[in-house]
C-alpha cells in the first residue's frame, strides 16, 4: 500500500471556514485537533476530501460548500483549499478553487483546479487535475472517505445498506496497492519454491550418491 504524508492543508472561503486558516498535520507525535462544537473540526476534514475530489464529507459538490452568502464579509475573495501530501518520494501540491478572485502562485484562482508535482505546475482541468489526484493516492473518492476518513464516516458506512457496503469493500480490495503486495507475496513464493526445489534436487542427488557409497562399501566387504 502506498505510504501517504499529508503535509498541510490552507483553507478560505470554505463554509463556515471564511477567513484564511492554516493546519500542518505532520508535526512530530499524535496530532490531535480539538475544538468546541461548531468550530470547524468536521469542516477541516471536509474540505481535505473537497480539493481533493471535489465532493465533501456529505458528498456535497461545489454548489454548497462556500461560505454562505449572508455571513460573507467584505473581506471574502471565494473559495480556495490548498492540500499538500507527499507519496513515494514525490510532492504533491492541491488547490481547489470556486470565484476565487485573488492570486494563486501569481494566476487568477477562478473555478479552476491546480496541481503541482515537485512544485511544478502539472495540470489546471477539474476532471484532469482530480484524476491525477487519484492516480497519485491510488484510492478513488468512496475509497478515500471510508479508509483514510473511516472515523468521520463510520456511522454512515454502518447505517448502509449491504449492497453499498458489499460495493465500497469491493472497490478497497480491489485497489491498486493490494495487486502490487499480490504481485509482491507472488515473487516471494515464486522466489523461494524455485530454492527449494533447487534444494530438494541437490538432496536426491546426494542421497542418490549416499546409496551408491553405501553399496559400493558392502559389496568390499563381501568380496573380503
Amino acid at each position: 500500500m502506498k505510504e501517504i504524508n499529508f503535509i498541510d492543508i490552507h483553507v478560505e472561503g470554505f463554509g463556515a471556514m471564511q477567513f484564511p486558516f492554516h493546519f500542518e498535520f505532520n508535526n512530530p507525535g499524535i496530532n490531535i485537533f480539538r475544538g468546541e462544537n461548531g468550530t470547524c473540526k468536521t469542516t477541516l476534514f471536509s474540505a481535505l476530501v473537497w480539493a481533493l475530489y471535489g465532493i465533501n464529507l456529505k458528498g456535497v459538490d461545489k454548489e454548497r460548500v462556500a461560505t454562505w452568502p449572508h455571513v460573507r464579509t467584505g473581506e471574502f475573495k471565494g473559495t480556495r483549499v490548498m492540500v499538500r501530501y507527499e507519496t513515494e518520494g514525490v510532492k504533491y501540491t492541491v488547490i481547489r478553487h470556486i470565484n476565487y478572485k485573488g492570486k494563486t502562485y501569481e494566476k487568477t484562482g477562478g473555478n479552476t483546479m491546480m496541481v503541482f508535482i515537485n512544485e511544478e505546475l502539472k495540470s489546471t482541468g477539474i476532471q484532469d487535475s482530480t484524476k491525477l489526484v487519484e492516480e497519485s493516492l491510488g484510492l478513488n473518492s468512496k475509497m478515500f472517505l471510508n479508509s483514510v476518513l473511516f472515523g468521520q464516516r463510520m456511522k454512515k458506512l454502518i447505517e448502509s445498506t449491504d449492497e453499498d457496503k458489499r460495493k465500497v469493500f469491493d472497490e478497497l480490495f480491489d485497489a491498486e496497492w493490494v495487486g502490487k503486495a499480490r504481485e509482491n507475496a507472488k515473487a516471494q513464493v515464486d522466489k523461494y519454491t524455485k530454492l527449494l526445489n533447487a534444494n530438494i534436487k541437490t538432496l536426491e542427488e546426494l542421497i542418490f550418491i549416499q546409496n551408491q557409497t553405501n553399496e559400493s562399501l558392502r559389496s568390499l566387504q563381501e568380496a573380503k
